[in-house]
């Protein structure tokens, strides 16, 4: 009886030592449907949609891409997404955006979670 419990602990053990290797894996291993960034988006950004401006500092790692969002009145808010190629796709808070980076500029279009929507444009500031 020890002897049978002992195997399916070490076959339980082995199963999740699998698992957790495979999930290690494509954490590090790049997906081969999806193009590798053609662009870096690290340091600061300008960034205006409609009435509002922002600063956003960004840090790449890879496809991804975290930072911060700092207001004029200097509240922040962190910001994550992806860089796919020459697309972006990022969330800060309740805002969605997404659009194409081409050398120190950015432009796309955000939604918020309330349905309200519309476009922006980041220029990288030196």
């Amino acid at each position: 009886m020890k002897k049978n419990r002992c195997l399916a602990a070490a076959a339980g053990v082995a199963a999740l030592a699998l698992l957790c290797t495979a999930c290690e894996r494509e954490e590090t291993e790049p997906d081969a449907a999806q193009p590798a960034p053609t662009v870096g988006v690290s340091g600061r950004w300008s960034v205006r949609a409609e009435a509002w401006r922002r600063t956003m500092d960004l840090v790449q790692d890879g496809a991804g891409v975290s930072g911060t969002v700092i207001a004029p009145n200097g509240d922040t808010q962190s910001v994550r997404g992806t860089l796919n190629a020459a697309r972006i796709a990022l969330r800060s808070g309740d805002v969605t955006g997404s659009g194409t980076v081409a050398g120190a500029t950015m432009q796309g279009t955000y939604e918020r979670d309330n349905g309200d929507s519309g476009s922006w444009r980041a220029w990288r500031q030196p």
